[in-house]
């Protein structure tokens, strides 16, 4: 038979687990999202969602006065303008996103305005998704620019060795035409 005190801690341990469990269902997403803010000793932010119907708890960052968070698959980075949108509740700090002025809410429940952040999200996609535009000085045009260059150089050697050439050619056949005789000194001519 088992020990009555061992068994006293199984049930004691069960029990604590049941409530454990019933309270996660009850509290669907809230309550491991607490336990994740709570653990983090202040470096994440409970954000509570405000929706018309329901709302909802995510886990965010606050990072270079930027508040960071994900939902609904979005990637949401609203600038903290204020630092009214923060406050505690059960020991943990929360903000208020209100999804209807996709802004934050500040504690006394007033949106701060001129903020748009589904406008924001679009020209932030757009900026990072944007066609590359091609310089003018590519690797290719480069390559090309350089090969055209060492070709006019290429060019102009060659003329300027034909150039000599021609006058070397001139230098010899008037030498050709001299008569040498007697040990250098040049007598007459023979023309051919």
């Amino acid at each position: 038979m088992i020990n009555p005190f061992i068994t006293t801690i199984l049930i004691y341990v069960g029990v604590y687990f049941a409530g454990f469990l019933t309270v996660a269902i009850f509290l669907k997403s809230f309550f491991f999202k607490y336990l994740r803010v709570r653990g983090s000793f202040g470096d994440l932010v409970l954000v509570k969602v405000r929706e018309v119907n329901r709302d909802t708890y995510v886990v965010a960052k606050v990072e270079e006065k930027r508040l960071k968070f994900k939902y609904l698959k979005i990637l949401y980075s609203i600038d903290i303008l204020s630092e009214q949108v923060f406050y505690r509740c059960m020991g943990v700090p929360m903000a208020d996103f209100d999804s209807s002025s996709n802004g934050l809410s500040k504690t006394d429940f007033k949106a701060i305005p001129g903020f748009d952040m589904g406008k924001q999200n679009n020209l932030l996609v757009r900026a990072l998704t944007r066609p590359v535009i091609a310089s003018a000085f590519s690797k290719e045009n480069l390559i090309l620019l350089l090969a055209f260059i060492i070709l006019l150089v290429c060019g102009y050697i060659a003329y300027t060795l034909t150039k000599d050439t021609e006058i070397i050619k001139n230098i010899a056949g008037t030498v050709s035409r001299l008569t040498i005789i007697d040990k250098g000194s040049v007598v007459g001519s023979s023309m051919i």
